[in-house]
């Protein structure tokens, strides 16, 4: 039973729904129809990528799509740093073990054709800005327990 509900080949196999489907093939004629689209969002990403390394942040392999992660390898980091960003209104999802490996935890940012360069460059000036205060949480969070 719990090899069942917990093992990764099984909680990450669900079929797509029809919902989901509908909107994907939207999507999909969106940017057929529209190729510009796609062409602001590869600037977009590639800028992020671009400015993100510039301020020292690891993106790991990331080559400028439309999902860029942040690696910063604690889960508690992570989870820390999302929260002091959702309350500066950048909402940034952590991904944690298990779903990458303990240690390669990272936040994941999703961009759209809708961003612009200073949206960009706010967002990572505020990922460094709070990265320094989140790393102090979790020392302060450790040392007590």
């Amino acid at each position: 039973e719990l090899l069942k509900f917990t093992s990764p080949g099984f909680v990450y196999s669900v079929g797509m729904s029809p919902v989901l489907a509908a909107a994907s093939r939207k999507a999909i004629e969106i940017m057929l129809a529209e190729p510009e689209r796609v062409k602001k969002l590869q600037t977009v990403s590639h800028e992020f990528v671009r400015y993100a390394k510039e301020k020292g942040l690891n993106t790991g392999t990331a080559q400028g799509y439309a999902v860029v992660p942040i690696i910063l390898g604690s889960s508690l980091l992570a989870g820390k740093l999302a929260a002091r960003l959702f309350e500066r209104k950048v909402n940034v999802m952590p991904i944690i073990y298990p779903v990458v490996e303990e240690g390669a935890a990272r936040l994941r940012f999703f961009l759209s054709a809708a961003h612009e360069t200073d949206h960009i460059h706010r967002a990572i000036d505020m990922v460094c800005e709070e990265l320094v205060k989140a790393k102090d949480d979790v020392a302060r969070m450790t040392a007590s327990s």
